[in-house]
C-alpha cells in the first residue's frame, strides 16, 4: 500500500490543504505553523482508525476517540481524505486499486467515517501485505533513560500483535527498547552457537550490524553485559567500542534512528530482509541533531536501505534538500489572497547549495535580516549617489560583520566607484 495524497479541512490550523505523496520519499518544507506536522498526525489518525476497525468489524456507530483540540477553532468539524493504492492479489481483481478514506472528527472529538466500512474490510481482505506505520516524532525516545544498561532488567519484549501500534501514538524509549531487543535475540544466537552451530548468525542482528558498518566512522555494534555500562557498543573504525550513552547527540539521533527502524520492521516481518518489508514511516524534522554532512545523507540512506517502504519527512534543512530530486519536495505556502495553505513543487533542489536552497525553497534570507536590512540601506545610498550615507552604512556594516572579505571588498568598491565620479 502506498499513501497517494491526503485533504485536510479545518484540522488545526489550516483552513483547507491537499498535498500529494510520491511512492519512496515526500520531503515536506514550509515555516514554522505551516503544517507539517498536522500532516503527518492526521496520516496517523486516518491509519489508526482504519486499524482499529479492522479488529472491530461488526461494531455498529463504530468511531475512535480523537481530540476536539484537532478541530480548527471557528469551524464545527474536521474532515481528513487519504486517498490511498495497493496492489490486489487473485484472478479476478484489478492489479492496482485506489480508494479514499474520508474522515470526520466531530465537535466531542470522535472520529468517525463517511465512507461505507465494510468495503474497507472486504479490501483489506485482498491486500497483499498491510504495511504497518511508523511515526518518528520530534521526540524520538532517543536520550538514554531506563535503558537496559541502568537497570538491568530485561522487561518486557514487545508481543508483536501490540506492537506495531505503538508508533501511533508514543515513542517510548527507542535505545531502551533497541537494547532489550538486541540482548534477546543475541542470547539466543549465543546459544545455537554453543550448541554446535559455530557460524550461525542472527539474520535480523547481522541485518543490523550491516546497516552500522555503512555509517561513516563505524564498522560493528556488539551486546556486552559484562562491560561498564553493559548494553550496546558501537565499535568505531579505530576499534574504540563506545557504549550508547557515550555518543554525541548527532550520532545517537542517526545510529539509533536507523537501527530503530531496522528493529521495528523486522520484528513486522522476521522473515525478509530490510528491503522486503513495506511500512509507511513518517518522520518529522528528520535533520533533527545532525550534522550538516549526515543531513545531507540521511534521505538517500533511508531510501536505499529500506526500499519498499514509503518515507513522508519534515525538514527545514537546505542539506536535507540538497541530496533530494525536487520532484520529491513539497512546499507549503500561505496564499494570502483567502489565507489559505497552498502546496508547490520546487524547480531544483538537488545539488543546490544551501544559499539557494534556503531563499528559492526555504523562503528564508541567505544573512542575519539586521545585517540585510544595512547592506540594502549601502545599495540604496549607492544607487542615490549619497556618498556620506553610504560611508556610514559601510561602517555599520565593518562594525558588525567583521572580516568578511569577499561582503565587504564589493561594498568598498562600489563606494570607491562613487567617490571617484563625485
Amino acid at each position: 500500500m502506498r499513501f497517494l495524497s491526503l485533504h485536510m479541512k479545518d484540522f488545526r490550523g489550516t483552513r483547507e490543504l491537499e498535498i500529494g505523496f510520491e511512492p519512496d520519499v515526500t520531503v515536506i518544507v514550509g515555516r514554522n505553523g505551516a503544517g507539517k506536522t498536522s500532516i503527518l498526525d492526521a496520516l496517523a489518525i486516518c491509519t489508526r482508525f482504519s486499524r482499529e476497525h479492522s479488529k472491530r468489524p461488526n461494531t455498529a456507530g463504530f468511531y475512535v476517540q480523537g481530540s476536539s483540540q484537532d478541530i480548527r477553532i471557528d469551524a464545527d468539524n474536521s474532515l481528513l481524505g487519504l486517498k490511498y493504492g495497493f496492489e490486489t492479489e487473485g484472478p479476478n481483481s484489478a492489479p492496482y486499486h485506489v480508494d479514499t478514506l474520508q474522515l470526520m472528527i466531530q465537535n466531542d472529538g470522535r472520529i468517525s467515517s463517511a465512507d461505507d466500512l465494510q468495503v474497507l474490510l472486504e479490501e483489506a481482505k485482498v491486500i497483499s501485505f498491510w504495511p504497518h506505520l511508523i511515526y518518528c516524532r520530534q521526540n524520538r525516545g532517543f536520550t538514554f533513560e531506563a535503558s537496559l544498561s541502568h537497570s538491568g532488567d530485561l522487561g518486557d519484549v514487545p508481543d508483536t500483535d501490540i506492537f506495531p501500534d505503538r508508533p501511533l501514538d508514543e515513542d517510548g524509549n527507542a535505545i531502551a527498547e533497541l537494547e532489550r531487543w538486541w540482548d534477546r535475540r543475541d542470547a539466543q544466537e549465543a546459544r545455537r552457537v554453543r550448541d554446535g552451530e559455530r557460524d550461525y548468525r542472527d539474520p535480523q542482528l547481522e541485518a543490523v550490524r550491516e546497516l552500522i558498518a555503512r555509517i561513516d566512522s563505524f564498522s560493528s555494534v556488539a551486546f556486552n553485559s559484562t562491560a561498564s555500562p553493559p548494553g550496546l557498543h558501537f565499535v568505531k573504525s579505530d576499534g574504540t567500542p563506545v557504549h550508547v550513552s557515550g555518543l554525541s547527540g548527532g550520532e545517537r539521533a542517526y545510529i539509533v534512528l536507523l537501527a530503530d527502524l531496522a528493529r521495528r520492521l523486522q520484528v513486522f516481518a522476521p522473515g525478509k530482509t530490510l528491503d522486503e518489508i513495506p511500512a509507511i514511516v513518517l518522520i518529522d524534522e528528520v535533520e533533527l541533531n545532525l550534522h550538516p554532512g549526515w543531513q545531507s545523507e540521511i534521505v538517500p540512506t533511508l531510501t536505499d536501505i529500506f526500499r519498499a517502504c514509503q518515507f513522508i519527512v519534515t525538514t527545514h534543512s537546505p542539506q536535507v534538500l540538497s541530496g533530494v530530486d525536487s520532484a520529491k519536495v513539497r512546499v507549503i505556502e500561505e496564499d494570502v489572497s483567502d489565507r489559505s495553505w497552498k502546496v508547490t513543487v520546487p524547480l531544483s533542489t538537488r545539488g543546490r547549495t544551501s544559499n539557494y536552497l534556503l531563499e528559492g525553497v526555504l523562503g528564508a534570507q541567505e544573512r542575519y535580516p539586521p545585517i540585510e536590512t544595512l547592506i540594502r540601506d549601502f545599495n540604496a545610498a549607492i544607487d542615490q549617489e549619497n556618498v556620506p550615507a553610504a560611508t556610514e552604512a559601510l561602517d555599520e556594516i565593518e562594525r558588525e560583520i567583521g572580516d568578511d572579505a569577499s561582503t565587504l571588498l564589493v561594498l568598498r568598491k562600489r563606494l570607491k566607484t562613487l567617490r571617484s565620479r563625485a
